[in-house]
Order: structure tokens, then C-alpha cells, then sequence
């Protein structure tokens, strides 16, 4: 198009040089007078693609219809009606998601318009909103990312929040799953559901349930495998036990378990439960409670938020099944007595602190006080503690029946009677361990070093922190001489 212009531009030059005529003049006055509108109207298109703050849909309309009547091929023509088709389609999507307030849409969906209406060099009124409502989101995700992971974690927070797919699995990490046209959301629960289904709270609540369901499945196969390969094991070294999975971990390969308030000396104190399985900081039901509360404020979904509100009403389920559990009159009898045994407990490590300077025939009596009170329990209602146990730790909160009725267990048989390595010992080994590898590993240094030929025994000599110190003080001697 710019070339059909510049070859008007020719032809008035030279009709210029014609000798004046009436026809002539006509020609060159209407050719000017074109060329005069289209260079007008450049300059108002090219204006209005740079325009800050931008001109209005009605207002581009009308530029359009006004470069129409001069011709279809002014230069900018087609880059604003391609520009005003663009902002008519988002106009009428953003219509249509605000037609429907009841029905949030998703993060994705929102995050998707806003990239597109940026650009486009038309002011879009609901460009504000939606850009307000997905920064909200994603400020939400970040806190919810902030209370849930654990330092430099790998996993996603909606892997999270979802029920287990991994389990059995190599590793513990679950395969990368292809995303399914109808979702477009990375997680196997997601995946196939189409965006009306997604947006019916009773699709999304199923799906959860299934993999729930498949979780709870996976984990006790698990275990029951496991069990078999510990039967076969027994009597080897010494080994941590999941309280989930119950697969073994030898102390060198995970962090020696940590409790809360007083220091324990046995593993028979603490809830042992392994990287895999314990996968996030396990906030407790209140705080998550607290961000559900948020999240329902917001104008948007997140898969995050979905994941979260299902587990949220799982733990509160639990809870209400584990609080009827605990009131049963059996076991309100042995929790009054072992709640009794604690406090004589306590009483008796504060006794400890007071007389370190007894003699040692006083010792074996506060030991004996510290010792497990035996719990009974009925194997109906052992194995009803047993199931729920495993169903809370399945899931990413902490809760406070969660460690009633893991307590209640451990002091039950066959639990009370298992034999746990006292941590103190444990630890100083694993301190000697540490050593010996280190000095193995130095040895191995100055052998490889001696045996060397003489060329190679430079490079592989190894300098001791005083051959260093040396070295370091004839360079200062010889440049201080220089």
C-alpha cells in the first residue's frame, strides 16, 4: 500500500512539469487532496496504537470507519481492525465471565485473558479488574506455598494438598503425568475433567474422594509388603520405622527425629516419619482453616484452593470420627490412666533435675516411674485407632487427636513391648561413624599421595593446615623483601 502512495506521489511530481492546463490542475488538486487525508489519518492511527491512556472502543470504531471512506488500503488500516477485532472477542469473554458471578472461574482462565488484552492497544474496562484479581490469587498461593512447604522442597503445593499419587513408586516420585486437553491443569486428579466439570464442586469432590480412596489402597499394600521384608530383616543393624510406609531407614540416611518440649531418650517418644512421607511443614487445622477463609474470598479458583477445601473437609471428618473414638468409655478409662502415668512422669524428671547428686541406688526408682504404663484396648477397637492413625498421618495437618491416639497406641501391645535404639548412644555412634570416615577418607588421600611418581605426588600432595600457614609466611617474607 505504502508503494501505490509513493507512486502518486511520482505521478503529481511529474504531472508538475506538465504545462498548465485545467484537466492538469483538477488531476493534482484531487491526487493533493487524497494524499493530504491519508497522511492525516496515518498520523491518528499510528497515534492512537501509541496512545497513553488509550483511546475507547467506540473511539477506534469510528477511526476505522473514517479510514474506510478514504480507502481500504491505508497502511495502518488493517493493523487497528485487526487490533479492534481482538478487543471486540475479549470484550465479549469478559462479558461472559461477569454475567456469571456466582461461578468463579479459574486462576488459568483469568491469567490467559489479561495476557492477551495487554497488548492490545485499546483501553479495555474490565482489563483492571481481572489484572487485580489474579494478583490476589497468586498472592494467595504464595502465603498458602509459605505455610505448607519446607525449605528448598521440590514438590508443588499442589501435590501437596492432593491425596498421594506417588506411593509404591520408585523413589517416591511420582511420574510426570501428560496433561489432558480438558483441564490444562498439571495434577492426575485434574486430568480429564472438562472446564464445566471443573467448576461443579460435585465432579470435584468425587474425584477427590476416588484418589483418596486409591491412596488409602496403595499405602496398605504397601505396609503389608513391607511387613514381610521386616520379618526377613529382623535382627540386623539397627533402623528408623515410618510410621506410615514402614519402610526402614538406617540413622545415617535421615535426620535424627526431633520432639517438642522435653528431650526424649528413646524413639519410643517420637512419631518417626520419613522424607517421603513427611512431606510438608503440617500446619495445624486452625491456620489452614484460617487461609480456606481467604481463599473463599476471593473472586477466582485455584487448583490449590479446590485441593485445599477438600482437604480441609477431610481433616474435619477425621476429627469428628477420632474425638468419637477417643469418647468411648474404654478408651476414656486408659487415657485418664496414662494421662495419670504422664504426670507422674513429669513430676518424676523434675525430681531428677533436683537430686543429680543422689546416689545411684535412687535411680532405678524414677526410672521405673518413667517407664510406658501398659494400655489394654480391645482389638476391635485397637484395630479402630490403628485405621485412623494411618488416615491422619496420611494427611498434611496436624492435629492434636492425631497424637492422643498415636500416644494411646504406644503404650499398647504389641507397640509397648517393641524394642527402640535409645538416641543418646545412637548419636554419639553416628559422631564416631563420622569420624572414622573422615580419617578413612584422609588416609586414603596421603597413600594415594605417597604412591604417586614424584611428578604426580605434587599435584596430589595434600597440605595440612600448618604446611599452609608456612607457605602463607614465606610469600609475605618474600614480597616484603621485594
Amino acid at each position: 500500500m505504502a508503494d501505490s502512495f509513493d507512486h502518486i506521489k511520482k505521478v503529481m511530481d511529474t504531472g508538475m512539469d506538465l504545462p498548465p492546463s485545467p484537466q492538469v490542475e483538477k488531476i493534482l488538486g484531487e491526487l493533493s487532496g487524497l494524499l493530504t487525508q491519508v497522511e492525516s489519518w496515518e498520523e491518528r492511527a499510528k497515534a492512537c496504537l501509541a496512545a497513553k491512556p488509550r483511546l475507547s472502543i467506540n473511539e477506534v470504531d469510528k477511526l476505522i470507519k473514517d479510514g474506510d471512506e478514504i480507502s481500504e488500503n491505508l497502511p495502518t488500516l488493517q493493523t487497528l481492525k485487526d487490533s479492534f477485532k481482538k478487543a471486540k472477542e475479549w470484550i465479549s469473554k469478559a462479558n461472559e465471565l461477569s454475567k456469571h458471578p456466582d461461578h468463579k472461574s479459574y486462576i488459568d482462565v483469568l491469567e490467559t485473558l489479561v495476557t492477551r488484552g495487554r497488548p492490545l492497544p485499546i483501553k479495555l474496562d474490565h482489563l483492571s479488574n481481572l489484572e487485580t484479581q489474579v494478583a490476589a490469587g497468586r498472592a494467595w498461593r504464595e502465603r498458602s506455598a509459605r505455610v505448607f512447604l519446607k525449605k528448598n522442597s521440590n514438590i508443588s503445593l499442589l501435590d501437596l494438598l492432593c491425596p498421594r499419587a506417588d506411593i509404591g513408586s520408585i523413589e517416591g516420585k511420582r511420574k510426570k503425568k501428560n496433561v489432558v486437553d480438558g483441564s490444562g491443569i498439571p495434577h492426575p486428579i485434574f486430568n480429564g475433567l472438562t472446564q464445566k466439570e471443573l467448576l461443579d464442586r460435585k465432579v470435584l469432590s468425587k474425584a477427590f474422594r476416588d484418589a483418596e480412596h486409591r491412596e488409602l489402597q496403595a499405602i496398605k499394600e504397601l505396609r503389608g509388603t513391607q511387613k514381610v521384608e521386616d520379618e526377613a530383616s529382623e535382627g540386623a543393624d539397627i533402623k528408623f520405622e515410618c510410621e506410615i510406609c514402614l519402610n526402614l531407614f538406617h540413622p545415617s540416611h535421615v535426620p535424627l527425629p526431633k520432639a517438642k518440649g522435653c528431650q526424649p531418650t528413646s524413639l519410643h517418644d517420637i512419631k518417626f516419619l520419613c522424607p517421603s512421607c513427611l512431606r510438608s511443614r503440617r500446619p495445624r487445622i486452625e491456620l489452614i482453616l484460617s487461609l480456606l477463609m481467604n481463599y473463599n474470598k476471593l473472586s477466582l479458583r485455584l487448583p490449590e484452593g479446590e485441593a485445599l477445601t477438600y482437604l480441609a473437609d477431610r481433616a474435619l471428618a477425621w476429627q469428628t470420627r477420632a474425638e468419637k473414638a477417643l469418647k468411648t468409655d474404654e478408651v476414656v478409662i486408659e487415657l485418664k490412666k496414662f494421662k495419670e502415668d504422664q504426670k507422674a512422669k513429669n513430676e518424676a524428671a523434675e525430681a531428677e533435675s533436683e537430686t543429680e547428686s543422689e546416689s545411684e541406688a535412687e535411680k532405678p526408682k524414677l526410672s521405673a516411674m518413667k517407664k510406658m504404663p501398659e494400655v489394654k484396648l480391645s482389638n476391635k477397637t485397637q484395630n479402630l485407632l490403628e485405621d485412623l492413625l494411618l488416615e491422619g498421618d496420611l494427611m498434611e495437618v496436624s492435629m492434636d487427636e492425631n497424637q492422643q491416639i498415636w500416644k494411646l497406641l504406644q503404650a499398647a501391645e504389641p507397640r509397648r513391648s517393641k524394642n527402640y535404639p535409645d538416641l543418646n548412644q545412637l548419636e554419639a555412634e553416628l559422631e564416631t561413624a563420622r569420624e572414622e570416615k573422615l580419617k578413612a577418607k584422609k588416609k586414603r588421600k596421603l597413600e594415594a599421595a605417597a604412591s604417586a611418581p614424584n611428578g604426580e605426588a605434587k599435584k596430589a600432595r595434600i597440605e595440612t593446615p600448618d604446611a599452609r600457614k608456612r607457605k602463607g609466611g614465606r610469600s609475605r617474607k618474600k614480597d616484603s623483601e621485594e
